[in-house]
């Protein structure tokens, strides 16, 4: 609990905002009208742990109703002993859950669980990690101890029931990092996102080799190339020169990949 509320605003992205809908797997969507349809893919996080405004589609037409599309949630059951209940259904626990690995053996959890879970046990089939290899949250992160194929399980309960999920997560193929272990602190943040003239790229501490940021348009080509003149902290992309649409940012370190992302540019 913050004791100056105003002083403690992080600014995750910017914009007019209107329609906010939570959605069932747990992101927050909005459309504002124009070209863009963003979300919030883990407004549970603090700050620019949330995500910004990652998570969205550049629509080819503008968007005039300013609102989401309406969509039902089949998942939706009645709350055992209600008078909705009418057919005495229990909602027994289904485990479902999805990953990202967005670089190096860093991982991304989303619990897309139904049958109204109210608990859940992470185990991430990594013991090397020690006490890191379990998690209670609901989309934890997960730093796996090497490069390679491991076997996740996500149970999840209520006081009806519990089931238990498992499923292969591969991480670290394919791409590396300076140390060869990436802890949840270590993460690159892109912000705001989409942006208009100028947004900001958050390093990590992880090491002194130099950085560099590569920009892509949808086609492929290189339309940017950065060089971070300081290892770590907050540095500043301008955006002026390129046209509203859809580019990928990625970010090497020694000539490798170590971070990669979309970036929408704003009229």
């Amino acid at each position: 609990k913050a004791s100056d509320i105003k002083d403690s605003r992080i600014k995750v992205g910017t914009g007019i905002l209107s329609s906010m809908q939570l959605t069932p797997d747990g992101r927050i969507f909005e459309s504002s009208g124009g070209y863009e349809f963003s979300g919030i893919p883990n407004p549970d996080r603090p700050g620019i742990e949330c995500g910004g405004f990652a998570d969205y589609v550049y629509l080819t037409v503008t968007n005039y109703n300013n609102g989401v599309p309406n969509y039902p949630n089949y998942r939706l059951g009645p709350v055992d002993g209600s008078a909705c209940d009418t057919l005495g259904l229990d909602n027994l626990p289904q485990a479902r859950f999805r990953y990202r690995n967005p670089y190096s053996n860093y991982a991304e959890f989303r619990n897309v669980s139904f049958g109204e879970p109210d608990a859940y046990v992470w185990d991430f089939g990594d013991p090397a990690s020690g006490s890191d290899n379990s998690s209670t949250e609901r989309n934890p992160v997960h730093t796996f101890s090497a490069a390679g194929t491991y076997t996740v399980c996500l149970t999840a309960s209520n006081a009806l029931g519990e089931q238990t999920r498992c499923q292969s997560v591969t991480v670290g193929i394919g791409l590396s990092h300076t140390n060869g272990i990436a802890s949840e602190k270590e993460a690159y943040a892109i912000a705001p996102n989409p942006a208009k003239d100028v947004c900001r790229i958050i390093c990590p501490a992880t090491s002194a080799h130099v950085r560099q940021v590569v920009l892509y348009d949808a086609n492929g080509k290189v339309v940017l190339e950065y060089v971070l003149s300081i290892m770590e902290g907050q540095h500043e992309l301008s955006l002026e020169n390129l046209l509203p649409g859809l580019y990928f940012l990625s970010v090497r370190e020694d000539d490798k990949a170590v971070h990669t992302q979309k970036l929408v540019r704003l009229r």
